[in-house]
């Protein structure tokens, strides 16, 4: 979808190539971009994932539709290549520090932790 590739991009700014973004103060180091679009891409995949299987079977046009968003945008919004990139990139720039770790362990944990959180109670209220 060319729509999430754009956003990706967009949020690659967040990353240090350019523009003026506040929260860069809180750490030179953290690719801040990568790290939101795979988190929103993990939660965009839950949410529709958790819409396609609430309550009743969706119709084939909602479901195609909500796959489209899932495999589409949320798929070309997700970087997991750069992500690996930039753990590499980090364990050369700083060889005698975790920071690598730190930012890996960081995506998985919060993508999990917010997918879960989104993902549980609707499927959970379907069981009522």
């Amino acid at each position: 979808s060319p729509l999430g590739v754009l956003l990706r991009w967009k949020m690659g700014i967040w990353n240090g190539g350019g523009g003026n973004v506040s929260f860069r103060c809180l750490s030179n180091w953290f690719p801040w971009g990568t790290f939101a679009a795979n988190v929103l891409a993990s939660v965009i995949s839950v949410l529709t994932l958790a819409l396609e299987q609430y309550g009743e079977e969706p119709g084939p046009w909602s479901k195609a539709f909500l796959q489209a968003i899932r495999f589409g945008f949320a798929g070309s919004l997700s970087t997991v290549s750069t992500m690996v990139k930039e753990i590499i990139q980090l364990s050369t720039d700083y060889p005698h520090h975790a920071k690598s770790y730190y930012y890996g362990i960081a995506t998985i944990v919060t993508a999990c932790s917010l997918s879960m959180c989104i993902y549980s109670p609707i499927i959970r209220s379907s069981y009522k």
